[in-house]
C-alpha cells in the first residue's frame, strides 16, 4: 500500500518512497526524513494566518524553535485543538482516509504529557525509501479491517459504525 498525504508544495513521490503498512504497535504515524520534513513545514506555513500551539509563535506568527514535533508537551484546550488540520492521506487505489486532531494529538502517561497537554503523534521514520507506518493514533479513529485474502485494509469510522448488541 502507498499513501499520500497533501500538503503544499510537495508531490506524492515524497510521501510514497517505500512501502506503507498499519501497525496497531507504533503509536505515532511515521513518515521517511522528507516527507516528515515536508509535514512539518507545511504545519509551520500555517502559522502566517492560525496559531497553532506548539507550532506557531501567536505574537509573531513564526514558527517555535522547539515544536510540539519534538515530543514537546503542550497545554491546550479545545479551541487550541480545533485549530490544527487534518491530514488527508490518499491510497493507491484513490481512497481518502482522514487524520484528524483528535487521533494525531495524544496526551496522557501513555505519551509522557499530563492529562492537560498535548504532543503530535506524527514523527520521522528514517532515511528516504524507509516508507511509512501508519500507527495506533491512525488507527484509533477507524475500525481497521485487515483483508489478508484479497491483500488489502480497509478503513471504516468509527463514527458511522454501529456497535454490538
Amino acid at each position: 500500500t502507498h499513501l499520500l498525504t497533501h500538503t503544499q508544495n510537495f508531490t506524492g513521490k515524497v510521501y510514497n518512497d517505500g512501502d506503507a503498512i498499519v501497525d496497531s504497535g507504533t503509536s505515532d504515524t511515521c513518515f521517511s526524513h522528507t516527507a516528515f520534513k515536508a509535514i512539518k513545514s507545511h504545519f509551520e506555513s500555517l502559522c502566517k494566518t492560525t496559531c497553532l500551539k506548539g507550532v506557531c509563535n501567536c505574537d509573531t506568527k513564526k514558527p517555535v524553535t522547539q515544536p510540539i514535533f519534538e515530543s514537546r508537551c503542550v497545554q491546550m484546550s479545545s479551541e487550541d485543538k480545533a485549530l490544527y488540520p487534518d491530514i488527508e492521506i490518499k491510497m493507491k487505489d484513490g481512497a481518502i482516509v482522514t487524520y484528524k486532531p483528535e487521533a494525531y494529538l495524544r496526551s496522557g502517561d501513555v505519551v509522557g504529557c499530563d492529562d492537560d497537554t498535548y504532543t503530535i503523534a506524527i514523527s520521522g521514520n528514517g532515511p528516504d525509501g524507509s516508507g511509512t507506518i501508519l500507527g495506533d493514533s491512525f488507527m484509533m479513529s477507524y475500525v481497521t479491517i485487515h483483508d489478508r485474502r484479497s491483500h488489502r485494509i480497509g478503513f471504516l469510522d468509527l463514527k458511522s459504525s454501529k456497535s454490538c448488541p
